[in-house]
């Protein structure tokens, strides 16, 4: 699992490390299995809260305006002032996530309290995308005559592989 961080910068302490989605968990649980038989591929990117809300809007064609907006109407500002209270009394809340396969979004909400928090802490946002070119990757990894071979390929690129992926794709028994 990829993890892309500023180094220099702070990590809001309030997200534990699932989304409580059993999908979404099991991207950042079997990154193998989901990156070569379900065809969808996760990053953790941290993320300010505006910064959430401004791919929010980007994903869903609208503005960060709009996005507060949709928090608003639904009563969401005060849901968003519990949030700031339990994440300052110590709670954990579930991590955020983009599913730009699906065109989803959850947490809002919390990245809305957080910036409220403290507009510079960081968020890890569970970012997911559907693996393109699968069936390109897959011969590339065939085609490699060791593990070791093809897992410098595949880290170079960022795709998660392990050695008894690699022997299934070799024995052509991974579909």
């Amino acid at each position: 699992m990829k993890i892309l961080l500023n180094e220099s910068s702070l990590i809001a302490p309030y997200f534990s490390d699932k989304t409580g989605v059993p999908f979404y968990d099991d991207i950042l649980k079997k990154p193998v299995y989901m990156f070569w038989k379900k065809r969808v591929y996760g990053i953790i990117e941290y993320k300010s809260g505006m910064e959430y809300l401004s791919d929010c809007a980007a994903m869903q064609k609208t503005t960060v305006k709009e996005q507060i907006k949709f928090i608003e109407n639904s009563n969401g500002l005060e849901l968003v002032k519990k949030y700031e209270r339990d994440m300052l009394d110590g709670d954990k809340f579930p991590m955020i996530f983009l599913d730009y396969d699906s065109n989803l979004q959850e947490g809002r909400h919390r990245a809305l309290a957080v910036h409220n928090i403290n507009p510079k802490l960081l968020i890890p946002v569970l970012v997911i995308e559907q693996v393109k070119d699968l069936k390109r990757i897959y011969e590339k990894v065939k085609s490699f005559a060791s593990y070791q071979e093809a897992k410098d390929f595949c880290e170079k690129n960022d795709y998660p592989i392990d050695n008894s992926t690699f022997n299934a794709i070799k024995n052509d028994i991974l579909y």
